[in-house]
Formats: C-alpha cells, structure tokens, sequence
C-alpha cells in the first residue's frame, strides 16, 4: 500500500490481532510470517464468506498451511504437495 494509508495498515493490523507492518519510503507492507498467525489468519478468513473468486484461492492456500501444520514441509513429499497446491492457485 501506498505510504499515505498507513493509518488504514495499522487499523487493519490491530482489528486482525496479526502481523507487523514494513514502512519503505512509499509503501508499507503488513506480513504474516509465523504459522501460528498464519493459523490464526485462516480462522478469521474462514468464518467469513468471500464474495469474490478468491475463495478458492483460500481454500488451497488453507490445504498447504495444513500441510505444514502436519510437518510435511520438512519432507520432499510433502514439499512436493505444497508447491502443487502453489501452481494450483491464481
């Protein structure tokens, strides 16, 4: 997002309980990175219904974050599940 709607990233950050926010000179990011989050990310997403075509795009990316869940990013098959999953998607 653009610099300017930092407040709106804060906001976002604050009501989601997840995440924290990058500042670059004109963007600023909010990044999930521990699977715990992540975890935490897919419950709120999942008790809300999309309204667009990304449900599906959710759906797979909950299949991969179950996976990992599972360990099975620390296998080469279950690697290999998780980047089929990643082609998959939009």
């Amino acid at each position: 997002m653009h610099s300017r709607d930092l407040v709106l990233l804060e906001n976002l950050r604050e009501f989601l309980g997840v995440g924290r926010i990058y500042i670059n000179k004109y963007s600023v990011h909010l990044r999930v990175e521990s699977l715990s989050e992540i975890n935490k990310l897919i419950e709120i997403l999942g008790n809300n219904p999309f309204l667009s075509e990304k449900g599906a795009d959710y759906l797979l990316f909950k299949q991969a974050v179950e996976e990992m869940n599972k360990r099975g990013h620390l296998t080469s098959e279950g690697l290999e599940k998780i980047v089929a999953i990643r082609a998959s998607m939009n």
